[in-house]
């Protein structure tokens, strides 16, 4: 299990934006244990948020590439009228 400091977690509430995954996944831990904490929970849902983004990107960037090697494959061996 994670664990967060105190001193993390206040550098989290000033700026969530630089959150990992392993502090996500601590301050879901904290949740859970404390439920009505809702400072912990945006922050949480922040580092989630950014951590999608993320997958989306990485996603979009293999399908432009994909997609460049298929007009590449086309051009080169399409059939010439």
């Amino acid at each position: 299990m994670v664990e967060i400091s105190k001193e993390t977690f206040n550098e989290l509430v000033q700026n969530p934006n630089k959150i990992t995954l392993d502090q996500s996944i601590a301050l879901k831990n904290i949740v859970k244990k404390y439920p009505f904490f809702q400072v912990a929970r945006v922050i949480e849902l922040i580092g989630l948020k950014n951590l999608i983004i993320f997958v989306i990107k990485m996603h979009l960037k293999r399908l432009l590439f994909i997609q460049q090697v298929e007009l590449i494959y086309l051009r080169l061996w399409r059939k010439k009228k």
